[in-house]
């Protein structure tokens, strides 16, 4: 499974996030900030 991690300015839970889905689906997700304008391809 694909996943990415939308990180935005103020919130503090996004390294629990990657790290939770990395020991989920045993793949790091994508890291997307908040300003990026492609998203990368994810499921």
């Amino acid at each position: 499974m694909k996943s990415a991690v939308v990180l935005l300015p103020g919130l503090n839970r996004d390294r629990d996030m990657i790290a939770a889905l990395t020991k989920i689906s045993g793949q790091a997700p994508a890291t997307v900030w908040q300003t990026d304008t492609e998203i990368p391809d994810v499921d």
